[in-house]
């Protein structure tokens, strides 16, 4: 019986490997005003997204924070304007990411690179593991041969080339046989994409929450139903993600914001963490600055400093996850927390402008 990994990849990923896609990266570009702005995006630039835009530090952020944000839209207009607004920010970002994707270099030989370190990232993961006891504790629990499921946040399809060139499923010398599913849950930026809050009531104003077409376009479960509903023989890769997860031997997470907007998957995982024995490996990428001084008192400070991170991390999951910190703390030998990791650990050569 083949054991299944799941990889949950988010926008990180696509950073990790040098496109500039994150809130901030977008949010530079999307304020500038334009010539054929309409009133309401006008305002919603100026008044919504500017003011706070210094606290919305990832996609997650965003969302929750344009959940909160509704209450500000008022007047007779406030829903069309709302919907606007959100449509206007989703079809801009889809042509961001379309510009930014074009950057890449496919034809460069240090894509044959990429595509190496790609296949061994996913193929040996736990090799990036740096406890020794929790790295043994991965590498004996998943068995000899694995199949893997890929459960995609981000919305370009750079991982998905990867996928592809690599024919990591074929090598030798791998424990992996196949994989089975490669899951953009959210969309892809050459279609339909999914941006939003996790259920209704992360939406503040009540006319808003309210009015279907709202609901359709910024709260994720039913805008996946909308669009599935245009063609129900396609897998409906929400209800998938959710038996990937409720199968799976071990999890991993690579470049995911743990927020509240895409809490059904992690209340998921939590339940899978509680009702069988598997285990949770979180990489993250969390810009804590490590030590090459020598020095035992830099030394002590990034790890005092790693701890913090890592601490930030699981409280985030335990309250996403409905776990709580008590049964959390009471399993810390199911959550691994890998900090600045090699993980995928390359760069896309970018076309010369």
């Amino acid at each position: 019986m083949l054991t299944i990994i799941t990889f949950i990849i988010g926008n990180g990923f696509d950073l990790a490997t040098g496109l500039k896609t994150s809130y901030k990266d977008f949010l530079d570009v999307y304020k500038k005003p334009k010539k054929d702005d309409s009133k309401a995006v006008k305002w919603f630039k100026t008044k919504i997204l500017e003011p706070d835009s210094a606290n919305w530090e990832n996609w997650a952020d965003f969302e929750w924070q344009m959940g909160q944000a509704s209450s500000q839209f008022n007047g007779k207009n406030c829903v069309d304007d709302f919907n606007e607004c959100v449509e206007n920010f989703n079809t801009s970002f889809k042509e961001y990411l379309r510009e930014e994707c074009e950057k890449i270099d496919w034809d460069s030989s240090e894509i044959d690179n990429c595509t190496d370190i790609f296949y061994n990232s996913i193929s040996k993961f736990y090799e990036h593991i740096k406890s020794v006891d929790s790295w043994h504790s991965v590498e004996n629990f998943i068995g000899y041969e694995c199949t893997a499921d890929f459960v995609q946040f981000n919305y370009t399809s750079v991982f998905d080339k990867l996928l592809e060139r690599s024919n990591w499923y074929l090598q030798d010398n791998s424990r992996f046989a196949r994989y089975i599913y490669n899951m953009h849950i959210h969309g892809k930026m050459d279609g339909y994409i999914t941006m939003g809050v996790d259920n209704v009531e992360q939406i503040s104003n009540e006319e808003i929450r309210r009015n279907p077409t709202s609901r359709n376009i910024f709260v994720k479960s039913d805008n996946i139903t909308l669009v599935h509903s245009q063609d129900v023989n396609k897998t409906n890769y929400r209800e998938q993600a959710f038996q990937s997860i409720a199968e799976s031997r071990v999890i991993c997470v690579f470049g995911s914001s743990i927020g509240a907007t895409d809490q059904s998957y992690w209340a998921a995982i939590g339940e899978w963490l509680k009702n069988k024995s598997g285990k949770l490996v979180i990489f993250d990428v969390s810009g804590v600055a490590k030590d090459n001084t020598g020095s035992p008192l830099a030394l002590d400070t990034y790890d005092t400093a790693v701890k913090k991170a890592k601490r930030k991390i699981l409280e985030q999951f335990a309250n996403v996850s409905n776990l709580g910190m008590d049964w959390t703390k009471n399993n810390l030998d199911r959550i691994i927390i890998e900090l600045d990791t090699e993980m995928f650990g390359f760069k896309f050569p970018m076309k010369q402008t």
